[in-house]
Order: C-alpha cells, then structure tokens, then sequence
C-alpha cells in the first residue's frame, strides 16, 4: 500500500534485491495500470511475480472487508489467493485479468466515484435551496435509503454527514483529488470513450479549488472525508 507514482518504484527498487525468485509481490495502491504492466515486466525478468490489486472499501473496509481487483499472472494469484479473501467482504475478491487489469479496473471505478458524488451532492444542494426551505437533508437521505433506485453507501454517508450539520458550517468548497480521475478520462480519450460525466466532475473539483466552490463541492469534500479520510479545508 504505497502511494502511486515514483514511490512505488522506489519501494520495489529496495525490496527486489532480497527476494527469492518466484516470490509474489502485491501492489494494493492506486497506481496506474501503464505503470504496473511495466513493473510486473521488470519483475518477471528476475523471475518475480507482481500481482496490481485495485482495493476499494475506504476506511470501513477494515471492519466490514474490502472490494479486491487483482491482475497479474493467474497461477500467482491462485496460489495465494487466501491473502486476498480473508481480507475482502464476502464475493469482494476477482481476479480479473493481465497485468495491469486490476488497476485498470480499480482507476475507472474512481471514476465512476467522481461522478457519483457529483450527482449526489447536486441533488442535495438543489432541495437545500429550492422553493422548500424547511426540507431535513438527512431525513432524505433516509428515507432514500430505505427502497429507493438511489439508494447506496455513499447515500448512507450522506445521511450520517448531513445529521452532523446539514450546512456543513466552516467547511470549505474546494475539492481535492487524486490522479485516478484524470487517467481515467484520458485513457477513455485514447480508446475514444466519451465519459461526459466523470469529465464534467473532473472540471467541477478544478472549479471548486479555483474559487472555494458552493454547498455541492462542500458536500463533496465531506463525503470523500468520511469514506477515504481525505483532508477538508476548514474555513
């Protein structure tokens, strides 16, 4: 679980020369799926597996198991296959495919996280300040919880969040973000994709840390908080 980017490599640059061959190692990051297709090359030229896994499931995944999306070479994961599911909830754990499938699995559902979150946070911000003014944010979310096509985790979030302080008082708009949002839209440019929306979301958490944004990109930064741990701008 090491940040994406150069720390991977750093990481696997220390470790490499101390493994045996045909030892296993498993990136459980967010790292880009290009850059783990190469590590798993470099690795197999020393005889070393290297398994991507896309973990979802954020803080609560300790308590309750997480969402696990491995690639990498299939008799590797079969062989250890146990690590994965005594960590996973039940049914969270595919293998699904090459090196690199995991990640790339895991990437476009960051994706479709961002604009998940948009959707719900525009929602909530347009019954906030429509024509009811008396609406309870939080009864809504409920009530939404209990039968309705919408209803979901981040849902529950929102109703946890929203019976704290349903208006959010001294929290900042601006939204922060990892890379997954961006290298999902441009790999879906390179296999001509359209993704409107998780583009449109992208835009909108520039946006928010361009001018601190409005009560949609607040809710936004305080479900991100509530799921992954991520930092909330205080006013």
């Amino acid at each position: 679980m090491v940040p994406a980017g150069q720390p991977v490599d750093d990481v696997l640059a220390a470790l490499t020369p101390h493994l045996n061959p045909n030892a296993i190692v498993i990136d459980g990051g967010n790292s880009f799926f290009k850059d783990s297709i190469r590590r798993h090359g470099q690795l197999a030229a020393k005889q070393i597996q290297f398994l991507d896994c896309g973990t979802s499931g954020g803080l609560h995944g300790k308590a309750t198991g997480f969402s696990l999306m491995i690639g990498g070479n299939r008799p590797a994961f079969e062989s250890i296959e146990p690590i994965f599911t005594a960590i996973a909830a039940p049914d969270g754990c595919l293998y699904v495919g090459p090196a690199g499938s995991g990640h790339f699995v895991k990437m476009v559902h960051n994706g479709i996280e961002y604009g998940l979150l948009q959707a719900y946070a525009e929602g909530f911000h347009l019954i906030k300040d429509g024509p009811y003014k008396d609406i309870n944010l939080a009864d809504i979310a409920h009530v939404w919880n209990h039968g309705a096509i919408i209803r979901s985790w981040i849902c529950q979030l929102a109703e946890e969040v929203l019976k704290k302080d349903q208006d959010l008082t001294g929290i900042q708009g601006s939204i922060g973000e990892n890379l997954t949002g961006r290298w999902t839209v441009d790999t879906a440019k390179e296999c001509n994709v359209p993704l409107p929306t998780i583009q449109q979301a992208l835009d909108v958490r520039a946006w928010s840390r361009q001018t601190g944004g409005n009560y949609a990109t607040k809710l936004v930064a305080v479900l991100r908080n509530a799921f992954g741990g991520h930092a909330v701008s205080k006013k």
